[in-house]
């Protein structure tokens, strides 16, 4: 492993500059101004962690800053303990002193308040929580070293929306894995005191969707507050009950309920509640349902909005259940308790899921579903193009508008595709354990979706003409019993048998289960579902798709490969321009995906969800006779990750311009577990070569020979 040179890492992105400023991967210039009391760039904190850029705006109680943490070569977050109102800077730009006598007393107290609940939150370990890896005493303060989640806030994402707002159903579900998380937090004697949009941030996950993270704790700005000169930093008008707005207020998980409340009335109606102090004096709080919703969850709203505390919900738990109510669905009483296995039905077959949706596992059923990281995303319905870039770019994300009518401009005319008709291949002779391809001809197509497509990312743009040689693409998904063979000849162990990087076995989602993570003994033998062998190989890395083609390649002196992104999407559209190969909609009985979610109000949502892979070649083959380019596993690709198409190449082939030290490689394709918007032809996203869930797998491709 090469040596680490501090000095040429950019404390932007912390890529490997070779000393260029600004620096070639992220732009970030470090002559230009930084924030007043800031640390120098490259700090070293305990000889393990460099500090980068500012994250986001100082608060103030602490600062948060990009870092590298030296010895796992990854980004992390780094937060200070720096009250602002009561601290500041020595000579040496460093170390931080309470700014007089008076003030050491009240440091202390924060001090030890910050660090106490970074120690409960680690224990945590809630995937709606952030996660704190380490907790550092340096230069008079204390240091936490935390998941870096590239992203944006709740705050960002709703801005973006129209009329900055978001349907019931998605602000509903969205909401559930931030419930969960607080209502972990409570169980170990915590409050948060500052809920908020801007506390809310939607994780970018390894599955192309978005993981909403419960960030920056109170509990040290309250205690520091209770003794320093000013009240105002310690709450947010709109979102803090009256009980903050006194010292002797008494608080409690009620507290915490006005303020979640609070935010998803925001969600909700794209307004923010009066401030509490101004409803005292008679400015009232209009009803959701004025804005047009559900009379059941405006009147949950309107009591977990209460001004007095006792009229409020006492629990986060009893939040959840009135929230359950209100969307029609029965509440499961309190208490842990196995689910009953479920059917494994065939697609569209008489016992496919229509009802009931999944549920939490916990207090109550609820319409959420694991939809992003590939089983991290518990909950989250908000699908967004997120990309680890620094600094932070502008990002859309897409997601059903609001009520209310929309106009769109039209789609720019594209130039029809040349794209023949495909021919049957004519290799060698197959052997038994070669994947069965089909020729896919020469010919050229518009690469990316349009601007017009509902839901589309901006990491899908700009369109761009692509010529594509002849090649061959796997008829089908690589299947158990084709990865077994491999396995069995090379005696191949994957990522994920061998605990390869920072990760123990596969991600998973258990049936039941209201989070998911890394699971021991878990892999592609095991990936959590029950499997045929005809069924798609899954727990597969990137790594593990290269092993397998170059097997292949070993077996039979054949030009094996995985597709590069190009030829992928070339073969998935097999000649058309809709948002799917099958049109501007797509149904669960053409492809396996989570049937409780539409697309753009289509009709995809039928109410079926199979909830696991199917046999390869259970749904209709598209017109260049491929199976389950939309759905069932996600399919890993040749290319390294680029942020959009700008300078990508006009040929077919994969693209590694820029890729030394990416280890990001990109998917297709969508899986059973997911949204239908990620099955469109264009989508695509990007995840660490190494990592593995029950979601991904991959097809081969064949170069042509003369």
């Amino acid at each position: 492993m090469t040596t680490q040179n501090p000095a040429t890492l950019c404390p932007g992105c912390f890529n490997e500059t070779g000393g260029s400023n600004p620096c070639p991967h992220c732009a970030f210039d470090e002559r230009a101004p930084r924030p007043a009391k800031t640390l120098a760039l490259r700090t070293l904190l305990h000889g393990q962690f460099l500090v980068g850029r500012v994250l986001g705006k100082p608060g103030g109680f602490g600062i948060t800053y990009l870092g590298w943490d030296l010895g796992l070569r990854r980004r992390v977050a780094i937060k200070e303990y720096f009250p602002r109102d009561i601290a500041g800077r020595d000579t040496d730009r460093t170390t931080v002193t309470p700014d007089s006598t008076d003030d050491v007393q009240n440091f202390g107290y924060g001090l030890e308040q910050f660090q106490t609940e970074a120690r409960i939150l680690a224990r945590l370990d809630h995937p709606n929580i952030v996660r704190i890896h380490q907790v550092l005493a340096a230069h008079g303060t204390a240091y936490l070293a935390m998941e870096y989640y590239p992203g944006l806030t709740l705050a960002e994402y709703l801005d973006r929306q129209p009329g900055g707002r978001l349907p019931e159903s998605t602000a509903l579900a969205l909401m559930q894995p931030i419930l969960d998380g607080l209502r972990a937090v409570h169980a170990e004697g915590l409050l948060h005191r500052d809920i908020k949009p801007q506390n809310i941030y939607l994780a970018a996950t390894r599955g192309g969707g978005a993981r909403p993270v419960l960030i920056d704790f109170g509990a040290a700005r309250q205690v520091a507050g209770e003794r320093s000169r000013s009240l105002s930093v310690l709450l947010t008008p709109g979102y803090a009950p009256l009980e903050q707005y006194s010292r002797r207020g008494h608080q409690g998980p009620w507290t915490d309920v006005y303020a979640i409340a609070a935010v998803l009335y925001r969600m909700l109606t794209g307004t923010t509640p009066p401030d509490a102090h101004d409803r005292t004096q008679g400015e009232p709080l209009p009803p959701a349902v004025q804005f047009g919703i559900g009379a059941p969850l405006s009147a949950a709203l309107d009591r977990a909005l209460a001004m007095a505390p006792g009229e409020r919900h006492q629990s986060v738990v009893e939040f959840q259940q009135a929230l359950a109510g209100a969307a029609g669905k029965d509440v499961v009483e309190k208490g842990p308790g196995p689910n009953p296995p479920p059917a494994r039905p065939r697609p569209g077959g008489k016992n496919s899921r229509t009802a009931p949706p999944p549920t939490t596992g916990g207090n109550g059923s609820w319409p959420w579903v694991v939809v992003g990281a590939l089983g991290l995303a518990i909950g989250a319905v908000v699908y967004v193009a997120l990309r680890d870039a620094a600094p932070v770019v502008p990002m859309t994300a897409p997601v059903a508008a609001a009520p209310g009518p929309t106009a769109s401009a039209p789609p720019p005319p594209q130039p029809a595709p040349v794209v023949p008709k495909p021919t049957a291949p004519n290799p060698p002779a197959r052997l038994p354990f070669e994947p069965e391809m089909v020729r896919i001809p020469a010919g050229s197509f518009l690469m990316g979706s349009p601007a017009g497509e509902p839901e589309r990312q901006d990491n899908e743009g700009p369109q761009h003409q692509v010529q594509v040689s002849a090649f061959e693409l796997g008829k089908y998904e690589v299947t158990r019993a084709q990865f077994s063979a491999f396995t069995k000849a090379a005696g191949y162990r994957t990522d994920a048998e061998r605990n390869v990087g920072n990760a123990v076995g596969c991600w998973i989602r258990l049936e039941g289960e209201a989070a998911g993570g890394f699971r021991a003994g878990k892999h592609w033998r095991d990936p959590g579902m029950q499997q045929t062998e005809n069924d798609p190989v899954v727990c597969m890395s990137w790594n593990d798709a290269q092993a397998y083609v170059e097997w292949l390649h070993q077996q039979t002196g054949q030009p094996w490969r995985l597709p590069s992104e190009a030829e992928w999407e070339y073969a998935a559209r097999a000649g058309t321009t809709t948002a799917f190969n099958t049109g501007d909609c797509i149904k669960t009985s053409q492809a396996n995906y989570h049937g409780y979610f539409d697309y753009n109000g289509c009709g995809a949502k039928t109410g079926v969800y199979v909830g696991k892979t199917q046999p390869v070649g259970s749904y209709p083959v598209n017109r260049w006779g491929l199976y389950d380019m939309h759905g069932n596993a996600w399919e890993w690709v040749q290319d390294c990750w680029h942020q959009n198409y700008n300078g990508a190449p006009k040929d077919s082939k994969e693209w590694f311009d820029y890729c030394l030290g990416n280890e990001r490689r990109v998917l297709r394709g969508g899986s059973w577990s997911y949204f239908p918007t990620v099955l469109r032809s264009a989508y695509r996203f990007d995840l660490d070569a190494s990592f593995r869930d029950s979601n991904l797998g991959f097809r081969v491709a064949r170069t042509l020979t003369p």
